[in-house]
């Protein structure tokens, strides 16, 4: 019987666990024990001061602007994808590396084809990925696992590179370092050099000429993109020739990593 908002059994009413009032859960699928037992789990728990005065404007602005870092990595234009194209095939030729922008400016890879922008290195990863699971299916081996392990090998190269490039640019001294996301696009530019070397991976002698052009390439686009003046601006004195040996060994690992992650079907 239903009274004043409280289940109440069938039994005798003078006995008193039969008029034990149960508060009414709202849920017709929550049980009176199971919402009893809610109540005390959430009636005992206590939020720290800083949670209780937390201001939910000051939140909602932080959040909307967290939304804004990443739609500039991929504000691109033709022109500007042909030039990034142009510098990535040819770092020999670009004279201008600077990533500064006047004061209260965006760094946009529309108006600064030197900026760090994700549309031309997630094309170029898609297009080697495309490449190498045809030269796989050529010989007859390709599988879907195939396809994840190459996947889950570049994305855990691309994050040991970060943590270890944040780090020792921390321990270094260096204030103004670059943001994940502008290192997630120096580094992932390796996969321009690994289309180009898949391209000719089917003869040994294409695949070592393309390979020893595109090494000398990201061994220069490594070096000049992590030295642009953006990251090394607030660098102290006395570590520059240490940051100097640790650009030149990250732009060596990618060398390496070219040669171990290149197609070879020759």
């Amino acid at each position: 019987m239903l009274s004043g908002g409280y289940y109440q059994g069938s039994g005798d009413p003078q006995d008193p666990q039969q008029q034990q009032p149960q508060p009414q859960s709202g849920n017709p699928f929550m049980s009176p024990e199971v919402f009893k037992y809610a109540q005390m789990l959430t009636g005992g728990i206590q939020l720290p001061p800083q949670f209780q005065q937390l201001n939910t404007d000051k939140l909602t602005q932080q959040f909307q602007q967290s939304q804004s870092l990443i739609p500039p990595y991929f504000a691109i234009t033709r022109a500007s994808f042909l030039h990034k194209i142009k510098n990535l095939a040819c770092p020999f030729i670009v004279k201008q590396w600077s990533r500064s922008v006047p004061e209260g400016q965006t760094c946009s890879p529309i108006d600064n084809p030197n900026a760090p922008e994700l549309y031309t290195p997630l094309v170029f990863t898609f297009i080697f990925m495309l490449i190498t699971s045809l030269i796989k299916g050529a010989e007859k081996g390709f599988s879907m696992d195939f396809l994840y392990i190459c996947i889950l090998k570049f994305i855990c190269i691309l994050f040991f590179e970060i943590v270890i490039c944040k780090l020792c640019f921390s321990n270094f001294g260096i204030q103004g370092t670059y943001p994940i996301l502008s290192l997630l696009s120096d580094f992932s530019s390796i996969s321009f050099y690994l289309t180009i070397i898949s391209l000719f991976s089917w003869n040994r002698a294409l695949f070592y000429v393309s390979y020893l052009y595109c090494a000398a390439a990201a061994f220069l686009w490594t070096l000049r993109t992590l030295n642009s003046e953006q990251c090394m601006a607030q660098r102290q004195t006395q570590s520059t020739q240490i940051i100097t040996y640790f650009l030149l060994i990250l732009a060596a690992i990618q060398i390496i990593l070219l040669y171990l992650l290149a197609p070879k079907c020759y």
